[in-house]
């Protein structure tokens, strides 16, 4: 098949002893990526070369440009048991700082924390919870929804459209988020999957993996799909967009994408 996706799918970060959760672009050269005990890296040439960051904190990270996510314990001073919370914290300087802006009791996992803009972010709780803030943080609600799906993914075209992926849901919405359908621009036969993540950049291009090693692309914001040929052997996660160029983290290392 000749495609300007096919062989472009490029291992450029060996796994070593961290977990990588996440990976975020700035622009088109400059990302971060987020993992396990804090860890955070910085690319400076489209994720051709990381290097390591100070750490921004000992929790476990899931977000990286802007807002950080992920679960800490909470010790009782009387019975030393440990209570756990989920939580989100943004920083306005760049990383030096940072401020919790939401919290959760309880073993919540939060799987993507998406900023439209500094004041309207959704956050996606447990794989069936929408939190919505449209300012920036000082409150927050739950969006309702229509129907029993899994939450996992979150990504906007330039056009305005929702498109949320999870289990075997691909789903888009054009009324505001409020109700959901199938996509029908992604073939039948390849919407079957375990979505685990998507992501539309600014000129319209997008990526949506599952966690048995499919990848589909898009070149027109979502009016169609295409399934890339290969189907990955490693365990496929989050993706990040960025105009035609991007990353797809694996267990096993992070792939650099380029739409030509």
């Amino acid at each position: 098949m000749n495609d300007s996706l096919e062989n472009s799918l490029i291992n450029i970060y060996k796994r070593s002893s961290w977990s990588i959760r996440n990976i975020e672009f700035v622009n088109e050269s400059v990302g971060y990526a987020v993992g396990n005990y804090g860890t955070l890296l910085k690319t400076e040439d489209g994720g051709k070369n990381w290097i390591e960051m100070p750490r921004v904190c000992e929790y476990d990270l899931m977000e990286s440009t802007g807002f950080v996510a992920g679960e800490y314990g909470i010790k009782d001073k009387w019975t030393g048991d440990i209570d756990w919370e989920s939580g989100i914290w943004r920083t306005d300087d760049g990383g030096y700082s940072w401020k919790q802006i939401f919290h959760v009791k309880g073993t919540r996992y939060i799987y993507q924390v998406y900023a439209l803009s500094p004041e309207v972010v959704f956050a996606l709780v447990n794989g069936d919870k929408i939190a919505l803030t449209t300012d920036g943080g000082q409150s927050w609600s739950y969006i309702s929804r229509q129907g029993k799906f899994f939450a996992y993914s979150i990504a906007f075209g330039t056009d305005g459209t929702g498109w949320l992926v999870g289990g075997g849901s691909f789903l888009t919405s054009t009324d505001g988020e409020r109700t959901w359908k199938e996509a029908e621009s992604v073939p039948k036969e390849i919407r079957d999957h375990p979505w685990d993540w998507i992501s539309i950049g600014k000129s319209g291009y997008g990526v949506a993996v599952s966690r048995d090693g499919v990848v589909v692309y898009t070149r027109d914001d979502g009016r169609s799909w295409k399934k890339h040929s290969e189907n990955f052997s490693d365990l496929l996660g989050k993706v990040e967009i960025y105009d035609k160029v991007g990353v797809i983290k694996g267990l096993d290392g992070v792939y650099r994408v380029e739409f030509k």
